[in-house]
């Protein structure tokens, strides 16, 4: 379980040069605990974006063998996460990052700048023990490095070890350390950048418009699934794993002799690596912005069927643009690149923001309950893009006899990401937030209290719920997953309501449950009628003895054009907390 044929744990460097310089505002932060670790290479401390912003922890002092030319993917990250995408303008996060580099130059590598990956010498599953028990409990006669960090990006894979059933053991300790120090984990899906088969000569390729392409796409990918699996250790049922989406601010043209395969956004990136995870479980959960990836048609195939290649000049644009080593020592230089390992960067900084807006509400979060609230409402704020009726037509028509909506969770997950729905409500829409700790055989029951301004009317309503939890585990278990936490679908009479996206049942086999419902028709009720929504839990892989964390979420929204004052009706009668009843478990 432990040895592989390569290197473990690797990630590619950079070709070419990096790009154009930058200089921004000096950082005041003040006395702000870090929110983030990252576990990754060692970035660039000195560079005009990162420093004063980074928090550099080097107990295996590794720092001493890690020019600064190799330092790659760590300072990428590092940038995206407190930065964003250097082609937009976005607002710095106020806190600094936490960094643990786990990877280093490898020495067997001969390119300039070399791979970073694990050291062939270190079993991966102990070092991330070691670096988040170093964060949390101390190390040796060290006190806890840093006990304030609520989120974790973890944006490598093994290319060597594919999800194939078993979940491997870098995955298993994230699983245990993210029950055991309730801490939140962001993953990336892992990047499969194999050649994609099109079935057409080049010609028949050339004469396609973007439609037809983009459709062409996704046959390749329906049809090379099952060898894009995802990466170790992206199949933790704790964590949450992210997809990269094929989108970028870039703007740049792009020359006629690169391919784009997609020309509209909200299509997942072809390289994501494709679910489903454990027991079929929905994996990647979350899509997030991870820059375009480009591709060229393969030469010299003598008329006959082409594929089309992954470009890897991770240097030009179209990208996201991060921070990077200059050739010379710059510390101003900036390239674009893009992945999935950019995409889990962007959601851990929405992570980010989630935490800050849980610190600002009132009554306040138990802090012990905030990394599973954000894991529950960046899960919440996520619904399938118009790329998934694309997707459905390439399905049905190569697999007609399979679960649809389960095929297409495995390149959508849950959707993407669009954190400003559960960072503020608006007039037409409210989200209450809940929280607590069930037991096996409980079952916590909330009343979400209907608008009395929408008895009677007709127009689209959209109930959202979701229910995120960490759940200890049982690796001597088939089953593995120690506690199965789900919700009871609101009965079909509160609102008459269709469920919409992912199949009701894969989506109570990880630690997240989220579920969309939406109609119509409308119902009559009177004031005071509310939704009833029941939390249950199980054990699911021997006894489960310990309370088990969890956060639900529940947003109500209609169409602006009926002028319902949704927010505003459920907070009045809010106004007294609705009481959690938990049923006495049998006895």
């Amino acid at each position: 379980m432990f040895f592989r044929p390569v290197g473990q744990f690797s990630v590619p460097a950079a070709v070419g040069e990096p790009g154009p310089g930058i200089t921004p505002a000096a950082p005041n932060l003040g006395d702000a605990a870090p929110v983030v670790a990252l576990l990754d290479g060692l970035p660039i401390e000195n560079h005009v974006l990162l420093a004063g912003r980074l928090v550099v922890d080097d107990p295996d002092n590794w720092t001493v063998d890690y020019p600064a030319g190799d330092r790659q993917h760590g300072t990428a990250m590092a940038s995206l996460i407190a930065h964003g995408d250097l082609g937009t303008e976005q607002t710095p996060i106020d806190s600094r990052i936490y960094v643990r580099p786990i990877m280093r130059p490898d020495s067997r590598d001969w390119h300039v700048p070399r791979l970073e990956a694990i050291p062939r010498d270190v079993i991966p599953a102990d070092l991330i023990h070691r670096a988040v028990r170093r964060m949390f409990e101390g190390d040796g006669n060290h006190t806890a490095a840093a006990p304030s960090v609520r989120v974790v990006n973890v944006s490598i894979g093994d290319s060597a070890h594919p999800y194939d059933r078993i979940v491997s053991p870098f995955a298993r300790v994230i699983d245990w350390l993210s029950w055991r120090y309730r801490v939140l984990f962001i993953i990336s899906a892992g990047n499969q950048l194999t050649n994609l088969p099109l079935n057409l000569t080049r010609g028949e390729w050339l004469a396609l418009n973007a439609d037809e392409r983009a459709e062409r796409v996704f046959r390749a990918l329906v049809m090379t699934a099952h060898v894009r699996r995802l990466l170790s250790p992206a199949e933790s049922i704790n964590a949450l794993t992210v997809g990269a989406l094929h989108e970028d601010e870039s703007g740049d043209p792009i020359e006629p002799h690169r391919v784009n395969p997609y020309n509209a956004s909200g299509f997942p990136s072809p390289i994501n690596a494709v679910g489903s995870g454990f027991r079929r479980s929905v994996k990647p959960e979350l899509l997030c912005e991870g820059g375009r990836q480009l591709y060229s048609i393969n030469p010299n195939n003598g008329g006959g069927a082409v594929s089309l290649l992954p470009e890897s000049l991770q240097h030009r644009p179209p990208g996201q643009r991060a921070a990077s080593p200059g050739p010379t020592g710059d510390v101003t230089r900036t390239r674009y690149t893009r992945g999935t390992s950019n995409a889990a960067a962007a959601a851990t900084r929405h992570a980010v923001a989630v935490s800050e807006m849980l610190d600002e509400i009132a009554p306040p979060i138990d802090d012990a309950f905030v990394p599973v609230a954000m894991k529950c409402l960046l899960t919440h704020s996520s619904a399938w893009s118009g790329a998934v009726d694309l997707l459905e037509n390439v399905i049905k028509e190569m697999n007609p006899d399979s679960n649809i909506r389960e095929q297409k969770s495995r390149f959508m997950g849950y959707g993407r990401i669009d954190v400003d729905r559960v960072l503020a409500c608006t007039t037409s829409r409210v989200t209450i937030i809940g929280f607590g700790d069930i037991r096996n055989g409980e079952g916590h029951v909330y009343r979400v209290p209907l608008p009395p301004g929408l008895s009677g009317i007709v127009g689209r309503r959209r109930l959202t719920v979701t229910i995120a939890w960490f759940s200890p585990i049982n690796p001597l278990h088939r089953n593995y997953r120690r506690a199965g936490v789900w919700f009871e679908a609101p009965e079909s009479r509160d609102l008459q309501l269709d469920r919409l996206q992912c199949d009701w049942r894969a989506v109570q086999r990880g630690t997240v449950q989220h579920e969309i419902f939406e109609g119509e028709r409308a119902i009559a009720f009177i004031d005071g009628a509310n939704i009833r929504i029941k939390v249950n839990c199980r054990e699911d892989a021997g006894p489960l003895l310990d309370g088990v964390p969890y956060a639900l979420a529940v947003s109500l929204e209609v169409a602006e054009a009926l002028a319902v004052p949704v927010y505003e009706e459920v907070r009045v009668r809010l106004n007294i907390p609705v009481p959690i009843r938990p049923a006495q478990p049998p006895i």
